[in-house]
């Protein structure tokens, strides 16, 4: 097994407004469209997928680590308000 991971193929973020947000990483964070529904986008953005899944509000990515500390909480948040203040 000599072969190496070249990329990671997709993160999966929850959004509750596929469009304004797909909107929004491809202005501000210069992200490629490649695909977009009502359901969900598909985002190219440093060498990785983003997929912009829609969801119901107040959902997040967070999980809890071995430790009972819970990860990524504060990204989640940072991205709502900043989404919020282009609205």
């Amino acid at each position: 097994m000599g072969e190496k991971l070249l990329r990671i193929g997709a993160a999966y973020v929850p959004v509750i407004h596929v469009e304004l947000s797909s909107k929004w990483y491809v202005n501000k964070l210069g992200a490629d469209l490649s695909y977009q529904d009502e359901d969900k986008a598909i985002l190219n953005f440093a060498n990785q997928s983003i997929f912009l899944v829609k969801s119901k509000e107040n959902q997040s990515s967070n999980f809890v680590d071995y430790y009972g500390e819970e990860r990524f909480n504060n990204m989640r948040s940072k991205w709502n308000k900043c989404l919020r203040s282009h609205l």
